[in-house]
């Protein structure tokens, strides 16, 4: 037999208020309900400092990760939970914005950040092609349960409004991106 109840609410509250933050930006609940991830930034211009922060519910403690602004030029850009809660998937900037782009990996339990698709590359990608450099693009990772891996789509400019344009894997521990 199917369970076709509806979900019932007993409570709601803001996740602001939940975490203590003015703001959450891209806050995002872990799968296992346990933990709330979010970005958040303190200082601006030259002393501007991005942090990935995450709440725990049993504790009711959070930790704010430093994420470099020598390696990471603009914002960090959804958030996705691995099955297991253990580590967070995202990419740079969102494409309108037009910075260069890789995939980035958050360790939870050691509060590190790997960059997985590091092209050696920051900046506005179409600035870096006028330098003479060829950018790779890549964004938006989600997770694939049945078999671990990160699906991401890259984007490479071709030049005169032309690209390539695929969806390709990676494994959490590294290596090269694969075509799909």
């Amino acid at each position: 037999a199917q369970d076709d109840s509806p979900v019932a609410v007993d409570t709601a509250r803001p996740v602001t208020e939940i975490i203590g933050e003015k703001s959450a930006y891209l806050a995002t609940v872990s799968p296992d309900g346990n933990y709330i991830a979010w970005g958040k930034q303190t200082g601006r211009g030259k002393d501007r400092m991005l942090q990935l922060c995450i709440f725990e519910f049993t504790t009711a403690g959070k930790q704010c990760s430093d994420l470099s602004p020598d390696l990471f030029d603009g914002y960090p850009y959804q958030f996705q939970w691995s099955p297991d809660s253990s580590l967070i998937a995202f990419s740079e900037t969102p494409p309108e914005i037009g910075s260069e782009s890789d995939i980035w990996l958050f360790d939870r339990e050691a509060g590190s950040f790997t960059n997985l698709t590091d092209d050696g590359l920051v900046g506005v990608w179409n600035y870096l092609m006028a330098d003479g450099e060829q950018p790779v693009l890549d964004y938006l990772p989600m997770w694939n349960a049945s078999d671990g891996l990160i699906y991401f789509w890259r984007v490479v400019p071709l030049g005169n409004f032309r690209f390539t344009i695929g969806i390709y894997r990676i494994a959490a521990e590294g290596g090269e991106a694969e075509l799909v």
